[in-house]
């Protein structure tokens, strides 16, 4: 027996006994017998809800020693390897379950992606510095 069976008899036990009642204390007060028509009304229909699909929040990681130059975009005078080294010591140590990190430095092209998830949060990182830039860029998404 499912649930909505189950709710329909509770119901229809209840109703039957308000008729009882009613009809019983009708006679009592008025002397006389009354009748109770019951109407059906419409089928209540229980509908489930859909999955709740949880997508996971940015997480936003602002390396120290930098300064925001437009939007998720910030710079530091501080090395690639200082950068790349300060968020992989943060992911470590916080709750991220999968980690990733691809650093590159060909002909003075420093680049590095860092990609990491969590309980319900996520975290991309790119630090870069091309050959003759003073400042490296590190952007969050």
């Amino acid at each position: 027996m499912n649930l909505f069976t189950l709710l329909v008899l509770v119901l229809t036990l209840f109703a039957h006994s308000l008729m009882s009642m009613s009809r019983h204390t009708a006679n009592k007060v008025l002397g006389e017998s009354i009748t109770i028509t019951v109407t059906p009304s419409p089928i209540i229909t229980i509908t489930p809800l859909p999955p709740v699909t949880i997508v996971p929040k940015k997480t936003m990681l602002v390396y120290p020693n930098s300064t925001k130059s437009k939007n998720n975009f910030y710079i530091t005078n501080d090395s690639p390897q200082q950068v790349i080294s300060w968020y992989k010591s943060q992911i470590e140590t916080s709750d991220f379950s999968n980690k990733t990190v691809i650093s590159t430095n060909t002909n003075g092209n420093a680049k590095a992606i860092i990609k990491a998830n969590g309980k319900n949060k996520t975290i991309d990182i790119i630090i870069t510095k091309d050959l003759g830039e003073s400042q490296t860029q590190i952007e969050i998404r």
